[in-house]
């Protein structure tokens, strides 16, 4: 509401120049640090200075993260002519048979992530399409040795329901365990009279799972917990995705293999499209992590089942239908994410969080995998979970290229706006989990080497930003200190969207016009996105960047400076000392807080009240104005010195809110004309001060208050910087 009333005005324009140096701040956390094949990338170019010593907050040094998973080490392993690709397909079996070691095997190629579902994939398929081979039949050999027959499995099986031939809660001997390995190793060879796997069955609606786990464990094992966990994990997941498409039958065995790898290996599923059963197999290292996080591995376990039985075109057939390896950017990372519907609040997805934080700066969303999955969780918080199936089946490719799979996601409806918002929220840590009230923990994105740029200290710099297609590209400019830029961004290439922040702030927009530094360099934090795949030239922005003046530095301003309110109350009182009758000030309370740091950048924070009463009229008639204002929430600002004395601040953000409520003679009339009241200027534009500044004292005063002959607003500090 807007009352003029005309006994206000006075006492109004006063305050609206006693409040011209509110410009409040907020701070920004500093980015966590955390970890396939990057995809081409023309790379950045600058016309500018050599980076400044001081550290990048935003910059990560260091090797490049190991690859994602098996089928990545393979195909790192063809390129860099390690090996044939039959050698490395071999190599990786004889590892989940437990015949080699992980690091032995692979060395610097070895994978950040074991899960051998996208190498069993991809046996199968040589196994159907490649001529005879001594490389085939090692594969083959291999193959069955990990995926045991079932049907020859069942002879050494008992039901958990039949009575073991051994005393209660004694495990099988010694020489039944390695004689149960031996014959596993052997493909269960028939005429065996051994009992090695104790049978579950549980039956799911038309359907059914079995559990087949190692009868040595004995009746006491703790680890049976683990198998009655993964029976329950299968219902629990059929009962989710059976709400999204078809659903059969499950057979999960505890394999007796002696992997000796990394410790993330887990399960694997063999299965193809056109089976009526789905075959999990679990690793004995799997059962080192908490049952809730077991039993997650199992739910993204199914939903592998789930992709081939529903989505059967998009996986290797033979060896002509291509790789796994073209198709697990959205394979493996949509098991990871709806393994998070199955459990909301187990959350093992969050592991991957940091490889995709390293490798999306520089990195196509098709040449990653597991990390993908909080794309997926973003797309679904669009809508629901069933607009991911349907990106999959009515969009992408079944066989082709990365290339390929970019182009038909470059198709799909409103990827434009959704991958750029996608890559603000991840950077705000605004994308809501599964679970409700729960947000997956993100943060800032670090930008990867070479992608740290200077901005001076010549007076003329020229940037020249690239961001391929589906990557979140993200650059930190860093701006020189004790100057003033005039700053341009030209958009060239092909199509995308930019957005900058301060690294320490809040909230994106275009890169300012005019960009301030103080005692030290200010950082900007660049995001560029693009969904143009195959475009002849990536999306690019060329950023132009003048110096307009020199600047000052005045260390005495570091720390953080709180508004003395006596010195408030005394100077929102110095009009009135002729009228002492006339402005009756109640008290002032709350923050009202400024931060200034070394880089030029002013955080503040309001949550202040002020009251006071004007009193007019007659004896007779006597009218009371009483007034609350009040402020609260946080800004964000640059400073700087332009000569000694003088402070200049600019409006990055304003997130304050003033209310104001006006009671005359005890009737409340609502607010007051609000437009006197603007604590700082626009966004953009400038507002000069005047200052004085000691160990313990600040004084500001705004241009507005200068004129109207008011004193300085005292603040005390109240922490060092």
């Amino acid at each position: 509401m807007t009352h003029r009333n005309p006994l206000l005005a006075p006492i109004l324009v006063l305050l609206a120049a006693s409040l011209a140096c509110g410009l409040p701040v907020g701070s920004g956390a500093l980015p966590p640090t955390g970890a396939k094949t990057a995809s081409p990338d023309p790379g950045p170019t600058a016309l500018a200075s050599a980076a400044p010593e001081d550290a990048d907050p935003l910059a990560l040094e260091g090797p490049p993260p190991p690859p994602a998973g098996f089928v990545d080490s393979i195909q790192e392993g063809v390129a860099e002519g390690m090996w044939t690709y039959e050698e490395g397909l071999i190599a990786a079996l004889r590892v989940l048979g437990g015949e080699s070691d992980v690091d032995l095997a692979f060395g610097d190629s070895a994978p950040e992530n074991a899960e051998a579902t996208g190498v069993l994939l991809d046996a199968r398929a040589y196994l159907n399409g490649a001529p005879e081979s001594d490389s085939k039949a090692e594969i083959e050999r291999l193959y069955n040795l990990i995926v045991p027959d079932i049907d020859r499995l069942l002879p050494f099986s008992r039901p958990e329901s039949a009575a073991s031939s051994r005393p209660p809660g004694l495990a099988s001997t010694s020489a039944d365990s390695e004689a149960c390995a031996k014959l596993y190793a052997e493909g269960f060879p028939p005429g065996g009279k051994l009992t090695c796997f104790v049978l579950m069955t549980t039956p799911i609606g038309n359907h059914q799972s079995r559990v087949f786990y190692p009868e040595s464990w004995g009746l006491s094992d703790p680890r049976l917990a683990y198998a009655h966990a993964s029976g329950q994990a299968i219902v629990d997941s059929f009962s989710v995705f059976s709400g999204y498409g078809v659903m059969k039958d499950v057979d999960l065995v505890f394999t007796l293999l002696k992997y000796s790898g990394k410790e993330s290996v887990a399960a694997l599923v063999d299965s193809l499209g056109g089976q009526d059963v789905c075959k999990i197999v679990v690793f004995p290292l799997a059962l080192t992590g908490s049952e809730p996080k077991f039993k997650q591995v199992i739910a993204h376990e199914m939903f592998h089942c789930f992709q081939q039985w529903n989505l059967p075109n998009h996986f290797p057939v033979s060896d002509t239908d291509g790789s796994w390896t073209v198709q697990d950017w959205w394979g493996e990372s949509t098991a990871d994410y709806f393994s998070n519907v199955v459990y909301p609040t187990v959350n093992l997805e969050w592991n991957t969080l940091g490889g995709f934080a390293i490798r999306s700066a520089e990195t196509s969303l098709v040449y990653m995998s597991y990390a993908n999955s909080v794309f997926f969780q973003f797309l679904a918080n669009q809508g629901a979970p069933t607009d991911v199936i349907n990106l999959v089946k009515q969009y992408l490719p079944t066989s082709g290229t990365e290339a390929d799979q970019a182009a038909a996601l470059a198709n799909y409806p409103g990827i434009a706006n959704l991958f750029h918002q996608f890559g603000r929220d991840y950077v705000d840590i605004k994308i809501a989990d599964t679970a409700p009230g729960s947000i997956v923990p993100t943060g800032y994105l670090p930008v990867s080497p070479g992608f740290k740029m200077a901005v001076g200290p010549g007076d003329h710099n020229v940037a020249v930003l690239h961001a391929p297609a589906f990557t979140l590209t993200r650059y930190s400019l860093r701006f020189v200190k004790e100057r003033v830029y005039g700053v341009t961004a030209e958009e060239g290439g092909s199509t995308g969207q930019h957005a900058s922040r301060l690294v320490v702030g809040t909230g994106w927009e275009p890169l300012p016009p005019t960009v301030s530094t103080g005692c030290g360099d200010v950082p900007y934090y660049v995001l560029l996105t693009s969904s143009a795949a195959g475009a002849a030239e990536p999306y690019t922005l060329s950023v132009t960047a003048d110096v307009l003046q020199k600047t000052k530095c005045d260390p005495c301003l570091f720390g953080t400076w709180e508004l003395n309110k006596d010195s408030f109350i005394g100077y929102m009182s110095v009009p009135f000392t002729q009228t002492p009758d006339f402005f009756d000030p109640g008290p002032a309370q709350g923050r009202w807080r400024y931060s200034f740091d070394k880089t030029g950048t002013l955080a503040a924070e309001f949550d202040f009240a002020f009251s006071y009463t004007l009193h007019q009229g007659s004896e007779t008639l006597p009218i009371d104005a009483e007034v609350i204002l009040t402020f609260k929430g946080p800004g964000q600002a640059m400073y700087w010195i332009q000569e000694d004395g003088s402070l200049m601040m600019q409006a990055v953000q304003n997130g304050v809110v003033m209310e104001q409520r006006v009671t005359i003679n005890g009737q409340d009339t609502g607010g007051g004309p609000l437009d006197l009241f603007s604590p700082f200027p626009a966004q953009g534009a400038t507002s000069p001060s005047t200052y004085s500044c000691s160990p313990s004292k600040l004084f500001l005063t705004p241009q507005a208050a200068a004129k109207a002959d008011l004193p300085a607003l005292e603040y005390d500090r109240v922490a060092a910087p």
